[in-house]
């Protein structure tokens, strides 16, 4: 719309950093807890679940399982069956994750390696939710990673440096097509 306008406002207790919605709920993570948002009526905080130590940086949501990227803990997977009552259901340590998509029972986390070191991306078998495991990497171009959208198999990632796009249709084994050096540091992304 030409003037969008706000319609409804919700206050947490923390900060958020991270947002996900799904039909009639939505999903916020901030500080250490994750925030169900009943979206019926007038908005309104249902639950919440202490998601530890780490600082939410991205969220995805894939049935019935909520994908929460942490900056300090790597991935932490949720169960969102009941969105009512949320619930821890696993974790996978991988380092620094700033970004997360999830497509179905897999996930792929953008990994942050540090100041002058490269970033990765993390391909996540989360077929068994209360122990995801690491099914792939592939090391991405310097820089810290800005974001990440799927695309029919091709994922787009942002970073520093430009954007790159790879081919994920073999999960175990991503394969990076291209890359596009932009002229600013590219933060975000979308893809149609």
């Amino acid at each position: 719309p030409e003037s969008p306008v706000v319609v409804a406002r919700v206050s947490t207790p923390s900060s958020v950093r991270a947002v996900a919605a799904s039909p009639g709920f939505a999903y916020a993570a901030g500080g250490d807890s994750l925030f169900v948002v009943s979206l019926a009526g007038a908005p309104a905080v249902l639950a919440s679940l202490d998601i530890g130590d780490g600082e939410a940086r991205g969220m995805a949501l894939a049935g019935r399982l909520a994908y929460l990227a942490e900056d300090l803990d790597g991935l932490e997977v949720i169960g969102i069956a009941d969105p009512v009552s949320p619930v821890a259901a696993g974790r996978l340590r991988l380092g620094r994750a700033m970004g997360v998509v999830a497509d179905g029972a897999r996930a792929y986390v953008l990994l942050d390696v540090g100041i002058g070191g490269s970033s990765i991306l993390a391909l996540v078998d989360a077929s068994n939710a209360a122990e995801p495991r690491l099914a792939g990497r592939l090391e991405m171009p310097s820089g810290t990673p800005g974001g990440a959208v799927l695309a029919r198999d091709l994922l787009h990632v942002a970073n520093q440096l430009g954007l790159t796009i790879v081919d994920v249709r073999d999960g175990a084994v991503p394969a990076p097509l291209g890359r596009v050096a932009t002229p600013q540091d590219a933060l975000g992304v979308a893809a149609d």
